[in-house]
């Protein structure tokens, strides 16, 4: 069996959901995944290291969403185009707008099916395309 080459944060609040979606992933030698509780671990981690993607629960959204914001705008550790994936119980069209706006790749809406959840870890692992301009 190989190792997976890539390296996702996780940041989920409850632990059943996390230690499911790290579990799959690892089982199924998806991706190597790292693990916060909560926003401000995820700062932490994100500025310890560079990650190949980001599966991010909106739990606390304002927070979710800066730290996404912050993200984008290159001031943590890693770029602004870091593949991000969120999660999320509801999505109102003000949400749907402010995710647009952060070029998240996938939005899951909770509870997700598991087929669901793969193809986004996969989703996450592929290369990032430059946009091309406008």
């Amino acid at each position: 069996m190989t190792t997976p080459t890539h390296t996702l944060l996780l940041v989920e609040q409850q632990s059943l959901v996390r230690s499911t979606v790290a579990a799959v992933a690892r089982q199924l030698n998806l991706a190597r995944i790292d693990e916060a509780t909560s926003i401000d671990a995820a700062e932490q981690r994100l500025a310890a290291r560079r990650y190949d993607g980001l599966l991010l629960s909106l739990d606390e959204p304002d927070r979710a969403l800066a730290l996404l914001a912050r993200l984008r705008a290159g001031e943590l550790n890693g770029y602004p185009g870091l593949p991000v994936v969120l999660m999320t119980h509801t999505c109102s069209a003000e949400l749907a707008t402010q995710v647009r706006q952060h070029d998240v790749r996938r939005l899951l809406l909770k509870p997700f099916k598991l087929k669901v959840l793969l193809q986004s870890i996969e989703t996450l692992s592929q290369p990032v395309r430059d946009k091309e301009p406008a």
